[in-house]
């Protein structure tokens, strides 16, 4: 269930200069209490929360985390089996009921200099009034209207206690009652007020389904075709996806299988023992958004809920991390590694997975995200041990073993930022992780110069666990579901799409748009036809920030991305979420893209939709963004251009050679699909001007 409640979280803070003091002290951590969206459990794994529990906001039967517990799940165990993990939840939302949840919240930035400047924590409300001479902005409320369509709302931020489930990483199907974006969760009914199970403005159009109160999801079981991996939860009703995962409505999935029992056989037989697993959860938590009033926190990045917590391994040890993303601003697109400290040995890394999905073999040898595309060494940066430093974006997931040296010690993972913000705020928070490399220079020898801020703390202790890693040989093999795709020749099935901002930070002026239009929920975007593959290549025409682009039900092949050295990979990487390398410099959304002189960033990959039909998005992973316009509808339909119901396997079902089984098409009635949204202006045209940019 989901509540505001106060809890009590690590911001990273500079308290103030003593009275009759001209020093200040030393910046710190320092517990705040929050009222931050909440997700609550039952209290004894296996009981039900009931609807007494419910309006109770003091239930002795419900456990209250940020991030949410871990559901361990497992797929059936061969094609057309039956007995994959099946889930079953009942999701109840007890936030405050809202006047009007479709009208836009109000945009305000409070001061960021000046006398009192910043968030009151006592009230959640800037000290001062906003002025523009110190970097606030008053309160504004949306309005956009282009060519006499309304587009703010939806595309604003809206509906802040309405909220969903989405199951990030899952292969099922998208229909009502499993992993459907489009439901709208909101607070029961006030007494005497009737439902109107219509969606009031569209935020989800004609597949948006509207409650109140409570929504019964019922997963069926998960197929053998579900890669096993590290997966996620978290709320995702568009207009307040954002602010609900700056809250902390996210929580974890371990879908264990055949690799698992592999990766884990060969540890215990071959490998120097038991592997130990630990699940990494990096996020951010805040009562609001900047944009909405919030405080500018963005240095407090922290680990399953702790600033800077501690892990500890033995000498020589293998451990496996599981790594989320679980945070939803741009300034949260991470690098993360060891440092290359003089004198001192890192522990070594290999990655093992990426975005839930196993690395093949070859690309466990490869390690092209450690190493470049075609498997060569990284060049040295002089910062990060490169052979450690991977990016995490927000959506991903990045599984990796990690072997501590063979002398006690202490050691920090730290992170930095790869996105570009405007000079005030990127040299905020660049200064603030320069503040958290200097606190932590004498544990772990960080050159606080070089601005990389701890995530947590490893500790080598003086004891021996000697253990090695797997080789190619020994490595799982690939599941015959994540077979390599087919090339794409037909060009009526190669695709572009433009991931396209103006004014990045600024506010208001801030826009979002994937090819040339903002979120409409009447209508796809894109439509695929089940188990025909489509390529596209996606285009960023930023030049600071690298849009996390992600979409559900199933993972893609990622074949090349222009920010690598070579751009193709050598062997092809599956994935689920992908931040668009930048362009070479921020250019209008409505240039030339393969202009030789200042080229946009560009990824090209396959997709192709198997067993489910339905629609579904694909958007953009910082969660602001996505709110505000940048996501697409997105569809799989028949052959014949409609949906049809979804339901289990069948008994006795017969199953392709990669085990994939008849699906929605083969064994389900037909329903009528969405209509495809009318053709987009043409990219290089004068379409910005509608939305009033020059």
């Amino acid at each position: 269930m989901v509540r505001i409640r106060e809890r009590c979280v690590p911001v990273w803070v500079q308290p103030p200069t003593p009275e009759g003091s001209t020093e200040a002290p030393p910046p710190r951590w320092e517990m705040q209490t929050l009222k931050l969206r909440t997700y609550g459990f039952p209290k004894v794994p296996g009981t039900k929360i009931t609807d007494a529990d419910a309006d109770d906001p003091n239930s002795p039967n419900i456990a209250w985390s940020a991030p949410g517990p871990t559901f361990v799940m497992h797929p059936a165990t061969k094609p057309g089996a039956d007995d994959g993990t099946r889930f079953k939840m009942r999701l109840y939302n007890r936030m405050p009921t809202e006047p009007d949840p479709d009208g836009c919240v109000p945009n305000v930035k409070c001061n960021t200099k000046g006398p009192d400047a910043g968030v009151d924590p006592a009230t959640g409300e800037c000290k001062v009034p906003p002025d523009r001479a110190f970097g606030g902005f008053p309160a504004q409320t949306p309005n956009q209207v282009v060519d006499g369509e309304v587009i703010e709302p939806p595309n604003c931020f809206h509906g802040n206690n309405s909220t969903n489930f989405h199951f990030h990483g899952f292969h099922v199907s998208p229909q009502l009652g499993q992993d459907n974006v489009g439901l709208e969760l909101r607070p029961p009914l006030p007494a005497g007020v009737a439902a109107d199970h219509a969606p009031s403005h569209g935020s989800h159009g004609a597949q948006g389904t509207l409650a109140y109160g409570h929504f019964d999801f019922n997963l069926d079981p998960l197929r053998y075709t579900q890669p096993p991996g590290t997966h996620w939860y978290h709320a995702h009703k568009h207009g307040s996806t954002a602010l609900q995962v700056l809250n902390g409505l996210v929580g974890t999935f371990e879908i264990r299988g055949e690799f698992d029992q592999q990766l884990e056989g060969y540890f215990k037989t071959q490998g120097g023992g038991e592997l130990v697993d630990r699940l990494m959860v990096v996020q951010q938590l805040q009562e609001k958004q900047p944009g909405l009033g919030g405080a500018d926190q963005n240095s407090s990045v922290l680990v399953n809920g702790q600033a800077n917590p501690i892990v500890r391994m033995a000498k020589g040890e293998i451990q496996r991390w599981r790594f989320i993303g679980a945070t939803m601003q741009a300034s949260a697109s991470l690098r993360v590694g060891f440092p290359d400290v003089p004198g001192r040995k890192s522990p070594e890394v290999r990655q093992i997975a990426m975005d839930g999905v196993q690395l093949s073999p070859e690309n466990y040898t490869c390690q092209p995200f450690l190493n470049n595309p075609d498997c060569t060494p990284a060049a040295d940066d002089s910062a990060f041990n490169e052979l450690t430093a991977f990016a995490l974006a927000p959506g991903n997931r990045i599984d990796v073993l990690v072997q501590a040296p063979t002398e006690a010690g202490v050691h920090c993972l730290v992170h930095d930022i790869t996105t570009v913000l405007d000079p005030a705020a990127d040299d905020k928070i660049r200064v603030a992780l320069r503040q958290r490399a200097t606190a932590a220079a004498g544990t772990c020898g960080i050159d606080p110069n070089t601005g990389l801020g701890p995530l947590f703390t490893l500790i080598v202790e003086d004891r021996d666990k000697p253990m090695t890693f797997p080789e190619q040989s020994q490595f799982p093999p690939m599941a015959s579901y994540l077979a390599n795709l087919p090339e794409v020749t037909d060009p009526s099935l190669q695709k572009d799409l433009y991931y396209q901002m103006v004014n990045q930070g600024n506010l208001p002026g801030s826009q979002f748009w994937i090819s040339q239009v903002k979120y409409s929920s009447g209508c796809a975007n894109e439509t695929l036809v089940i188990d025909q593959p489509q390529q596209w290549t996606l285009w960023n025409n930023s030049g600071g920030i690298s849009h996390p682009f992600h979409i559900h039900q199933n993972p893609f092949q990622l074949l090349s991305q222009s920010d690598r050295t070579p751009n193709d990979y050598k062997y092809p990487v599956w994935r689920d979420t992908l931040a668009i390398p930048k362009a070479a410099k921020t250019v209008p959304p409505n240039s030339n893209p393969t202009d030789p002189t200042n080229p946009w960033g560009h990824a090209k990959l396959v997709y192709v939709a198997k067993e489910f039909t339905g629609g579904f998005v694909n958007h953009c992973h910082i969660l602001g963004h996505e709110d505000r316009g940048m996501m697409h509808n997105t569809q799989a339909v028949c052959a014949d251009g409609s949906y049809a119901t979804t339901g289990p396997v069948p008994p006795g079902a017969q199953c392709d050679a990669e085990g994939f089984c008849p699906g929605d098409c083969e064994t389900g009635e037909r329903e009528t699909a969405m209509t495809p949204c009318p053709a987009p202006p043409p990219q290089q045209s004068d379409w910005p001007k509608a939305y009033g940019v020059p």
